[in-house]
């Protein structure tokens, strides 16, 4: 898809998508890990929540280039209904920014930046603790 009709899209859109291809990396990271199906359910629900996506957004916002930086605060900014009680509005919003760059960059075939994201704050995560 060109990168004009990308920035044409719903940010929330793109946050929809992201949120699907987020959860199916982070299970296709612990799958390969050959973990029990219990095992997998409580790993992959401690990356695929608004408070984990939150954390590793606020750590890439300030380094992400302009045009990147721009689709975050679009879907950050967008008008959101309804919140879940398991996270502040601020980690809702901040996790929505973040799905709607990994959406951005699938869309984008950029699929090697979603798996940098996971390498860096997942893999790194479980590596320390």
């Amino acid at each position: 898809m060109g990168n004009s009709k990308l920035k044409e899209l719903s940010s929330l859109a793109l946050a929809y998508l992201g949120d699907s291809i987020w959860e199916l990396h982070i299970r296709e990271y612990f799958v390969m890990k050959n973990y029990k199906v219990g095992k997998l359910n409580n790993l992959v629900g401690k990356y695929v929540n608004a408070k984990s996506q939150n954390i590793i957004f606020e750590k890439i916002f300030e380094n992400l280039p302009e045009e990147e930086k721009s689709i975050a605060l679009r879907a950050r900014n967008a008008k959101i209904k309804s919140y879940p009680k398991s996270c502040t509005q601020k980690e809702y919003k901040n996790a929505t920014a973040l799905e709607a760059l990994v959406g951005y960059y699938y869309l984008n075939n950029e699929k090697d930046k979603v798996n940098n994201l996971i390498e860096k704050y997942i893999i790194e995560g479980e590596k320390n603790g």
